[in-house]
């Protein structure tokens, strides 16, 4: 048994020394987003890939995705680059991803894990869903047509477990994050609400506020 867990620990260990790794962030300035992608100068990418892109994704209204790199950058280059989306209120994630030849995507990072960052520059909801015991956390069964992230809450206000296993539905607050288990949020509050598609398109973030103020 500590043979075959010895060789499991080198070949973790072999694929951590290859892997290639990126830092993705993204800053609101006012209305826009400021993203940056940092790649290690000693990382090398593997072969037959010729560079990353920069991939924005929306949540809470469905719309198709966006590239922000019309061709590839070269992995000696870091990117910085000024994002403006149309619709402000949406929580927007920005990912690289790693192009070969043959112009398929490949994830950055170990464990399959994405190098992305997430914003909403409105201070909106970031996820909205009813909430499902996990037993160790809370986790977000999104509400369908939306293309909310989904996954777990983090430092949730302990209220919210009552919740769980009901038909109430919740605009979640916070920061939203993303790791090997996936989508997470670290939750900065939360508010009841509802699986309408069509409201989140007409709703203005002063709407938002004054339901957020009186609570």
């Amino acid at each position: 048994m500590r043979t075959i867990f010895t060789i499991l620990l080198a070949m973790i260990l072999a694929g951590a020394a290859m892997a290639l790794e990126a830092e993705v962030t993204a800053v609101c300035e006012g209305d826009a987003v400021r993203v940056n992608v940092l790649i290690p100068t000693d990382d090398l990418p593997p072969e037959g890939w010729v560079g990353y892109i920069l991939v924005r994704n929306s949540y809470g209204l469905c719309t198709d995705e966006v590239v922000l790199t019309p061709e590839p950058v070269s992995f000696g280059e870091d990117l910085e680059l000024l994002d403006t989306p149309d619709i402000v209120e949406l929580t927007y994630s920005y990912v690289a991803y790693g192009l070969d030849e043959e112009g398929q995507r490949h994830v950055i990072g170990m464990f399959l894990e994405y190098e992305w960052a997430a914003v909403n520059c409105a201070g909106g909801p970031v996820n909205r869903g009813r909430l499902e015991d996990w037993g160790w956390t809370l986790y977000l069964d999104v509400c369908e047509g939306m293309c909310w992230a989904g996954g777990f809450l983090e430092n949730y206000p302990a209220w919210l477990d009552d919740y769980a296993g009901t038909d109430t539905v919740f605009d979640i607050y916070g920061t939203l994050e993303y790791n090997f288990e996936g989508p997470y949020v670290l939750v900065t509050d939360a508010l009841i609400s509802e699986c309408d598609a069509v409201s989140v398109q007409s709703v203005s973030w002063s709407a938002v506020k004054a339901l957020h103020d009186n609570r």
